[in-house]
């Protein structure tokens, strides 16, 4: 047999369902709480950060974030009673949502989370519930009484101008040219006055006139026939009764506010529409234009309270939540008085570093909401200490040579453990602290001691503050907080006058031209809206195969602006043909077009044109798979992901919708993993910034399920699915750009945290050569609130509100250099009669208030290994399974890693734990941290390689990344191959 080594180059290909003997190198059977990244390798996953306790949360209400910008995230839940709260995800603190209408509440009823869905614009954040039907409004337009209007177009002599009313006839015959040799002269005027006072003899009739035309009712405004005739050609009178055949028959001189119909003809193929007279000076009557209208006695538009309704961030920072009515839009514009606004603060005492300027943020406390600082300028702070020798804060001064010259070690102490050591330098610097000999050397326990001066330099305080949002409510001499407990007077305050902005004045267009033939209501009344989105600057509503497009720029208008004619500008009202009844539950917008998702086929919003326009819009059929539509698809870039749902399993598409006119690509990318993923997924999201998709089941609601890829050009891709444990019940998460906000559900609390999936935190966390290294804890908190017991000589250091939990470890992490690495396992304990935030809490010994911690529970990261067999050709699946390897030793390599261990399994042997610190006993520094920069550990084996199953767990809470490994061993392939 030949001794043999091969490498399996990466561990990031995360699960493979598959048989171990196909399985690529680098795919697992297990990768649990690990996160792979082709930079740094199989890297245990990020901690979650505390936020905050969401207050007053309900529960099972439905959640959703809101991204406004880099400073304003937030988190919004709806119970299922419609009741509205709104947290910031920034700092947890909940928001201020002025009084809502017990009808809105009423539209935000429903009976589980995929009833509701939202749709940010701007400040406006529009609410869709998809089981309310659109209803038509019952308000219709004014009623029109029969008219008619005669024009009197030429004059002539000795002629008889004959109107007919009902039969009736009412006439005027003119002069003749000359009566007795004088020449007589026409007027239109003698005509029309004429034939009024005779039509308004006969108490029957109203007329009256304007310039060349007669305006003609009944006086009790019932219908009637009416004829014309006369003059010395057939249009010298003309006579209309509710409608002209062409805009040339109307009078450039009326009546205000009257309304005809133009009709249209066959000839033109133009529709019927209807026009209105407005004097140019809002007079009774006289000269002015006609302007399109609506047509009488029609529906004017959509009730408004079946609509979706909008949340609007005010200018003041809160949140108004109402319907899009127009009563409730002008009323908004005005001012309101709002009190208590502050219009100074100063800093009362700013101790934490790492602030920057322009840095913004929430502050918590006071009797106000909604105020928000920003950091104008920052100091670094100098403070000096002097320790005696006697304390436990020193330096032992320690002979090393006395030839030629006599040299000293002199040996550093910080709380009575050695820090660091210098050889005759009579000073030592470590991170932010100086520590110089003060006073002469003494001994004292056998040792020669001398006290020390301690100077510690803290950047990035903050000198300077300035008020970015007011907020409201708040009381001169309040004092607010950040999240790193630093402190802010509110100096002043007082009484303002908000008035609202032009965006509040949005609401939903009502019809105002044409009549429900020439200008229908869109195809979504009588019918429940199926998703909301946005597209090509139009708010898009489906209703069943139906898609509605806004007026271009008026996201609020689903009616044409005129009849007359077609423009590119009016709404969009297309239906997708299709054998079987489908429903557009999700839309999301692509480089070629708006894709449109159901349950049995995903369609394309396209145009083949530059303009999308009525005229061009077309629906066109992509592709037929079963999909679950009650899970929105990802958007990760360059393609997107869908989910098929089996009784057990869920399934995970990828499309790719290429250019217009050719077909999609379509692949699984679940094929390898069958049954991973549960049915029942509630919610998908994803971040191309990190090239991540997460996936919740409500089977098991405290997992996440993940998919992650790099795109290594346009056709090689690297990547890998993966599971994530997170302490409680998932409620609700998504990304922002490399952040992952979480919803947590511990006891009866709901909880805010975050994860960094880019970078780590600066200038808070652990530092590790010149970098700092967030710990891997969950519920992590820097800046836990401190107390000492001097009765029972006990630290008390406590969780925050809602962070607490029976069913996690607590962990304590020591941040000060002197201690960098330490930490442990504490029990938690409880006392009722704290104030909340101070009821769950865990201790140390001593008064350690001065020292920095950081808290947070302890979970584990499982990667389970496939069996080892012989790799024909490095790179491939292609592995020898008839002639197997017997594997002597593992060596797993590992970047910027703390501890770890190792289960190995062995068919016939009890199991195998090995623990791994990482460290080399000989050169380790005992008060740095448990970390190397890149470290080879030993697992022995000695067994054949498909009878091995091994498994790398990280408990600590230290970063730790797994590179590659390699297995050593003998082979013989014996002569025989396997084909």
């Amino acid at each position: 047999m030949a001794a043999i080594t091969q490498k399996i180059g990466n561990l990031i290909g995360g699960v493979s369902q598959q048989p171990d003997t196909i399985k690529f190198n680098g795919q697992l059977r297990v990768c649990d709480n690990y996160y792979p990244d082709v930079a740094t390798g199989l890297t245990k996953r990020p901690g979650l950060q505390g936020i905050g306790k969401l207050a007053n949360a309900v529960n099972d209400g439905t959640w959703f974030m809101v991204f406004r910008d880099d400073q304003e995230k937030y988190v919004i839940q709806f119970s299922k009673a419609g009741a509205l709260k709104i947290w910031s995800v920034n700092s947890g603190h909940e928001q201020t949502v002025n009084p809502v209408a017990a009808e809105s509440t009423a539209y935000a009823t429903h009976a589980v989370n995929e009833d509701l869905q939202i749709l940010q614009i701007n400040d406006y954040i529009f609410v869709l519930n998809r089981t309310k039907t659109v209803l038509p409004d019952t308000v219709t337009s004014s009623s029109s009484s029969p008219y008619a209007f005669v024009t009197i177009n030429t004059i002539a002599y000795k002629s008889t101008y004959t109107i007919t009313l009902d039969g009736i006839d009412f006439t005027h015959t003119t002069v003749e040219a000359t009566t007795g040799g004088v020449s007589n002269q026409l007027n239109v005027k003698d005509i029309v006055d004429s034939l009024i006072i005779a039509i308004n003899g006969d108490v029957t009739w109203v007329a009256e006139g304007i310039g060349n035309n007669i305006y003609i009712r009944k006086a009790d405004n019932s219908a009637f026939s009416i004829e014309a005739q006369g003059g010395n050609a057939g249009t010298s009178i003309e006579a209309y009764k509710g409608s002209v055949i062409s805009p040339a028959q109307l009078p450039k001189e009326f009546i205000n506010n009257l309304k005809i119909k133009v009709s249209g003809s066959n000839d033109t193929g133009a529709d019927d529409y209807w026009v209105q007279f407005k004097t140019v000076d809002n007079t009774a009557s006289g000269n002015g234009v006609w302007e399109e209208t609506i047509a009488p006695d029609t529906v004017t538009g959509l009730d408004i309270e079946t609509m979706p309704h909008v949340i609007i961030r005010e200018a003041d920072g809160t949140f108004t939540y109402r319907s899009l009515n127009e009563a409730d839009a002008q009323a908004s514009s005005g001012t309101v008085p709002v009190a208590g606004v502050p219009t100074s603060v100063t800093i009362l005492s700013a101790t934490s570093g790492g602030h920057v300027v322009d840095e913004q943020f929430s502050v918590s406390g006071g009797t106000g909401t909604n105020l928000r600082l920003k950091v104008t300028k920052v100091k670094t702070d100098t403070a000096t200490q002097f320790f005696a020798a006697t304390s436990s804060t020193y330096v032992v001064r320690v002979i090393a040579a006395i030839f030629p010259t006599i040299r000293y070690n002199y040996i550093w102490y910080e709380n009575n453990i050695q820090i660091g050591t210098t050889i005759n330098v009579t000073s030592f610097t470590l991170n932010n602290k100086t520590f110089t000999v003060d006073g002469t050397f003494q001994t004292i326990n056998n040792e020669s001691r001398a006290g020390v001066k301690v100077v510690s330099t803290l950047t990035g305080v903050i000198d300077g503050i300035s008020i970015l949002q007011s907020g409201q409510g708040y009381t001169a001499g309040d004092v607010v907080s950040n999240a790193s407990n630093d402190t802010f007077t509110i100096a002043t305050v007082e009484t303002q006058l908000k008035a609202g902005d032009a965006a509040r004045l949005n609401y939903w267009k009502p019809r105002v031209v044409g009549d429900a033939d020439t200008n229908p209501m869109p195809s979504f009344v009588e019918n429940p809206i199926d998703s909301i989105s946005f597209f090509k600057n139009r708010l898009i509503l489906t209703s069943r195969g139906n898609v509605v497009c806004s007026q271009a720029g008026d996201y609020f208008n689903f009616f044409a602006a005129t009849v007359i004619t077609i423009l590119d500008s009016d709404p969009i009202d297309l239906s997708a043909g299709s054998l079987k009844p489908i429903r557009f539950k999700n839309a999301l917008a692509s480089s070629r077009g708006l894709l449109l998702f159901a349950d049995n086929g995903q369609y394309i919003l396209e145009t083949t044109t530059e303009a999308f326009s009525p005229k061009t819009a077309e629906i066109n059929r992509l592709s037929a798979y079963s999909a679950d539509d009650s899970v929105t698809p990802v958007d990760i870039g360059s393609s997107y992901l869908f989910i098929e749902e089996g009784e057990k399993a869920s399934s995970i598409y990828e499309m790719n919708v290429g250019t217009v006119g050719s077909n999609p690509t379509v692949v699984e990318l679940t094929r390898f993993i069958p049954t991973y993923i549960p049915a029942g997924v509630d919610t998908m999201k994803g971040s191309s910034a990190v090239g991540l998709v997460s996936i919740l089941s409500k089977q098991e609601d405290d997992k996440l399920y993940l998919y992650r890829w790099f795109q290594n050009g346009e056709q090689s891709r690297i990547s890998a699915w993966f599971r994530w444990h997170l302490p409680g019940t998932i409620e609700n998460f998504d990304f922002d750009q490399d952040i992952m906000f979480v919803v947590s559900k511990i006891g009866s609390s709901y909880i805010l945290s975050k994860m960094s999936l880019l970078t780590d935190t600066p200038a808070e966390s652990l530092l590790f050569e010149g970098n700092y290294l967030d710990v891997r804890l969950d519920f992590f908190d820097y800046s836990p609130v401190v107390s000492y017991d001097p009765a029972t000589d006990l630290t008390y250091i406590y969780f925050k509100e809602g962070f607490e939990t029976m069913d996690e470890q607590p962990i304590l992490v020591y941040l000060e250099p002197s201690k960098a690495g330490y930490f442990e396992e504490k029990s938690m304990q409880y006392e009722a009669n704290n104030n909340p935030g101070q009821q769950y809490f865990i201790t140390v010994e001593g008064d350690q208030t001065a020292d920095k911690f950081a808290i947070g529970y302890k979970y584990q990261a499982l990667a389970t290994l496939p069996a080892f067999y012989f790799v024909k050709d490095v790179g491939s699946a292609n592995k020898d399974t008839v002639n197997i390897p017997r594997v002597s030793r593992v060596r797993i390599n590992s970047y910027n890693s703390g501890p770890y261990k190792t289960v190995t399994r062995i068919v016939g042997r009890p199991e195998f734990e090995l623990y791994l610190p990482q460290i080399a006993a000989n050169s380790y520094n005992a008060n740095a941290l448990p970390i190397v920069r890149n470290a080879q550990s030993v697992v022995p084996v000695m067994a054949r390689g498909d009878q091995v199953e091994m498994d790398i767990i990280v408990e600590s809470p230290f970063p730790t990344s797994f590179t590659s490994l390699d297995w050593e061993g003998t082979y013989d392939n014996k002569g025989i191959q396997s084909l």
